[in-house]
């Protein structure tokens, strides 16, 4: 294996290109951390990340200066229109309200909530390599799958929406 470049580095900070992208862990059943972000919207409560029990999850960090990020989006959206039954939540990741409610905005709020991390929190919390990164997590707060980069229809229609599927299903 050749040594990390720079260039590689940077994209695992999330400032450049993707060698990692499309990159997807399988299950980790690491349990959320406890994260407390305030709303990306004035006067809403903070998201807690331990909070996120009792329904699946689909979690999912972006910032308004991300490329990538842009990519992504229209899928979130479809995705939140197809599947009502899972929340969909998002972390504003090292960005500005003002452009990140913009973003919304002009490209629709898939979420049912948004934190707002402006120091970076997320980063280590998560073991974040880059942006953006879309987490599946199950009713008990486990992280089910963790996809680094953009997600494209494949991965929606391959991994995504299959665990979805599993985790809405109720027990046998």
């Amino acid at each position: 294996m050749p040594a990390p470049t720079r260039r590689s580095f940077c994209a695992c900070l999330g400032l450049g290109a993707w060698p990692l992208a499309g990159a997807t862990a399988e299950p980790t059943a690491r349990r959320l951390p406890p994260l407390a972000l305030p709303s990306l919207f004035e006067g809403q409560a903070p998201l807690r990340l331990q909070a996120l029990r009792g329904r699946v999850h689909l979690l999912n960090v972006w910032a308004s200066w991300c490329a990538p990020c842009r990519q992504v989006h229209p899928w979130l959206v479809a995705l939140s229109q197809q599947r009502p039954g899972v929340a969909m939540v998002g972390i504003n990741h090292r960005d500005r309200r003002d452009a990140a409610l913009r973003w919304l905005a002009e490209l629709g709020n898939p979420f049912t909530q948004v934190g707002f991390d402006p120091e970076g929190r997320a980063r280590p919390a998560l073991r974040l390599l880059g942006l953006p990164e879309t987490l599946v997590v199950d009713a008990q707060g486990a992280v089910r799958l963790k996809h680094i980069g953009p997600l494209t229809e494949a991965v929606l229609r391959d991994k995504v929406a299959p665990l979805l599927d599993a985790l809405a299903s109720p027990a046998r």
